[in-house]
């Protein structure tokens, strides 16, 4: 029995220690594995909290207005303290078109924060958005001076003023802006818009061009420039055409004619105009010189008035002299006018009454003219009408077909005869090359007779206008 019991004894410590020996041997790989975990797991990296103001700012530049306004809406109840919290939401109010309540939210946050020119330079801009610009111009002139040393604080001003059409103090306050800030193009649109309402388009065009260059896409300098460029003030015109006329059975003819004239504003237009003309009458050539010159005056209301006349030199078959007297009213998409003409004749006078009428149906303009002349030979009245269509690429580039006929009637200048009757088909185009530059070109086939004498004339009359 005690030779069993030591067996038994002996048996269990080679067990433990065959258990002791598996241990140390596996005890290196779990100490490794662990160690090869640590260094495999990413460091935990804390999160940086990003301010409730600066998310609400960020929402809004993203133009997540709604988001920024809620996310504003909650910073205020957290950030109690901080007057920020209250500009941002009034600022995502504002940009959802709710400026009124914006207003309101700003009233209530400068009874907490009263010294916040934050806040009182977004009242300012809040107040002019609801059509309050004296009292957003008086709480401007309340802050202290050195607040204007801040760009977004020269910007207001400028804006408010602009707004306010006070123009000269305007571009004041962004060439201060322009100072400190050079070449942006937002302030060079908006010094333009003020530069246009001071009159002064030439300032107008180089903020505008310059703007264009800087970032064709941000604003609509590049449109605006275009369209000040055809609207701007006096504009000058010099144009000259030479026509060629073939009257069936007879001699070649043809004619030089110059224009010059200004719009000297948006309201009055002065225009000269000279003509040689070299055509065939009866079985030899002859040639005539003649003159004319008109003005005319818009009202802002629409009226406006129209007076001129011309002259010839020792005319063969052009008018001695003419004269006339316009008047009618515009209208955004017709216009009417009525026009009495004295054209003297070496022969006889004639004395037209004329009445004018046109459409306007973009891109279309349709022209309406009738006359009624009444002479002192033995045919005392006489009518004739002109309908033309238009059709405009632009301002400045068109094209029109139309025709016409009856009686001794002019349309819009003198006759190089006074026929008895006529009619005719005419059609022109107009191309602008550039704002300063069009060429011109007309095709009229024209029948008149005056007594036995028959006419039947083509003539094609090509030109180049300089626009200044």
């Amino acid at each position: 029995m005690m030779e069993l019991s030591m067996n038994s004894k002996l048996a269990m410590r080679l067990l433990l220690m065959l258990v002791i020996f598996l241990l140390a041997l596996s005890l290196p790989r779990l100490v490794a594995a662990q160690e090869s975990e640590e260094l495999e797991a990413p460091p935990e990296r804390a999160r940086p909290q990003v301010d409730c103001v600066e998310a609400a700012r960020g929402l809004r530049m993203q133009r997540r207005f709604s988001e920024a306004e809620k996310t504003a809406r909650a910073c205020t109840e957290e950030q109690q303290g901080n007057p920020d919290a209250w500009v941002e939401l009034a600022r995502a109010l504002a940009a959802q078109g709710n400026s009124e309540e914006a207003l309101t939210w700003v009233d209530k946050a400068l009874l907490d924060y009263p010294d916040s020119n934050d806040l009182k330079l977004l009242k300012a801009r809040l107040l002019a958005w609801t059509d309050q610009l004296d009292a957003a111009r008086k709480l401007l002139e309340t802050l202290p001076e050195d607040l204007y040393e801040r760009p977004e604080a020269m910007r207001l001003r400028a804006d408010i003023l602009l707004w306010d059409d006070s123009f000269d103090e305007a571009i004041e306050w962004y060439n201060r802006y322009d100072e400190a800030d050079p070449d942006n193009p937002l302030v060079l649109y908006k010094r333009a818009m003020a530069h246009r309402g001071a009159g002064d388009d030439s300032k107008a065009l180089e903020d505008l061009a310059k703007s264009c260059e800087i970032a064709p896409e941000a604003t609509n300098a590049c449109k605006a420039h275009e369209g000040i460029a055809e609207d701007s003030y006096p504009k000058l015109y010099a144009n000259i055409l030479y026509g060629y006329s073939r009257i069936i059975n007879r001699l070649d003819g043809w004619r030089l004619r110059g224009d010059v004239g200004s719009e000297l504003s948006r309201n009055l237009t002065l225009m000269g105009t000279w003509e040689w003309l070299h055509r065939p009458f009866f079985d030899h050539r002859a040639a005539d010189w003649r003159f004319n010159a008109w003005g005319d005056y818009k009202f802002d209301s629409g009226l406006f008035f129209k007076a001129g006349g011309g002259f010839a030199i020792d005319p063969i078959f052009s008018p001695k002299w003419n004269a006339l007297v316009e008047a009618g009213w515009s209208f955004e998409y017709f216009q009417a006018s009525a026009r009495y003409w004295h054209i003297e004749f070496p022969d006889e006078s004639n004395e037209v009454l004329n009445a004018n009428a046109e459409i306007y149906i973009k891109p279309y303009m349709f022209e309406l003219r009738y006359f009624m002349t009444f002479s002192d030979d033995g045919d005392p009245v006489a009518h004739s009408g002109l309908g033309r269509a238009f059709y405009f690429f632009s301002n400045l580039t068109q094209f029109y077909i139309g025709g016409g006929g009856g009686g001794k009637s002019d349309y819009l200048e003198p006759r190089d005869i006074n026929s008895e009757s006529h009619w005719l088909v005419t059609a022109g185009f107009r191309y602008m090359l550039t704002s300063h530059h069009r060429l011109l070109i007309a095709v009229t086939q024209r029948h008149d007779s005056a007594g036995t004498q028959n006419y039947d004339q083509t003539e094609v009359l090509g030109g180049y206008e300089f626009r200044l």
